[in-house]
């Protein structure tokens, strides 16, 4: 990397792996961090806040930005019948306050953000095993149906397949482990955005 490598971090990983809990500890610990906030046409559930978690919208009002390039990238995801990308305008708003960039974005857009910024740093959360997922799938949503849980593992493991190979750095997130793991991920970051990481 070069003396001034673009301040972009990405976690990546399989859906119940542990990305939006190692993320939100990350800001924690690191105060000149932001999060890059994607844009999606799901649903807002409960527990989650507009401009926070993600930017809300339409799937008709997703689509006006897309036709309008206003995206960076964006990938329709079947299982959730939904949208996601990330607004190049508010990426760009995020580098020019010189601020450590941390994102969750899927393999899809993590493409996408490497190929514009080669030297964005990606870190990929591995579970133990397919048992931790579904025990996280099960603690998520306790009445679960059997084809839904087993619809859901299925993703998971394609998303495994995909996404493991685009990324040079693994993490293992074991159960009853994160904060060895978000103590792995950060001394990564610490290495390579040093300036950063006080």
């Amino acid at each position: 990397m070069s003396n001034n490598p673009t301040p972009i971090v990405n976690i990546g990983g399989p859906s119940g792996v542990g990305k939006t809990s190692v993320l939100r500890a990350l800001l924690e610990r690191i105060p000149s961090a932001r999060r890059l906030v994607t844009t999606t046409s799901r649903q807002k559930r409960s527990n989650e806040r507009d401009g926070v978690d993600y930017f809300f919208v339409t799937e008709k009002e997703f689509k006006e930005r897309i036709a309008a390039g206003r995206l960076l990238e964006y990938y329709y995801f079947p299982q959730r019948q939904a949208y996601y990308g990330v607004e190049w305008q508010r990426l760009k708003d995020l580098l020019a306050q010189q601020v450590l960039i941390l994102s969750a974005i899927e393999v899809h857009g993590w493409r996408a953000l490497r190929a514009t910024y080669p030297e964005a740093l990606g870190i990929y959360l591995l579970p133990e095993n397919e048992d931790q997922i579904r025990q996280q799938y099960l603690a998520r949503d306790p009445r679960m149906s059997p084809e839904a849980l087993a619809e859901r593992l299925a993703a998971s493991a394609a998303e495994l397949a995909e996404g493991k190979p685009e990324y040079v750095i693994h993490v293992v997130n074991a159960p009853n482990r994160l904060e060895k793991t978000i103590d792995e991920v950060y001394a990564t970051i610490a290495k390579i955005f040093p300036q950063f990481v006080q």
